[in-house]
């Protein structure tokens, strides 16, 4: 849709953000229903990370061109000449995200010169977040 009618979508993301700011809870539940058993643990067990979903949902539901902009970035062109990039880059991605499949990042690995790509299985959107740590580390350049 964002690629043959990007138009469409500014009435879509009106009536999903009048629901997400009604009741960013109930939003919140939907989503959950929807996420890997992998990515529902997390957030059963993590309070801190359910409550910063339910403050997400609020947050993007208040301005409309970020879901917009979200579904155009799926079929444009970036703008940016990921081959130029030279620091090391490494992904975490879950092989059940629906929000940004694996093929997307994959591609973008593919993409950007010894780029390395950490698939978790089982995981979707939300769950990547438990190896936030992992991620950190690496930043940090701590090899273990």
């Amino acid at each position: 849709m964002a690629r043959r009618a990007p138009g469409a979508l500014g009435p879509l993301a009106a009536q999903q953000a009048s629901h997400t700011i009604q009741d960013p809870e109930n939003s919140v539940r939907q989503i959950v229903a929807s996420l890997p058993d992998y990515d529902r643990a997390l957030l059963q067990e993590s309070r801190a990370v359910y409550e910063g979903l339910v403050e997400t949902q609020r947050e993007g539901s208040r301005r409309l061109e970020g879901p917009i902009e979200d579904a155009i970035a799926f079929v444009r062109p970036w703008g940016v000449d990921f081959s130029s990039i030279r620091t090391p880059i490494r992904l975490w991605h879950g092989d059940r995200d629906e929000t940004a499949p694996l093929r997307l990042a994959r591609i973008l690995a593919d993409s950007i010169p010894g780029a390395e790509i950490t698939v978790i299985p089982g995981a979707g959107h939300v769950g990547t977040l438990r190896h936030l740590p992992e991620a950190v580390r690496y930043l940090l350049g701590d090899p273990s």
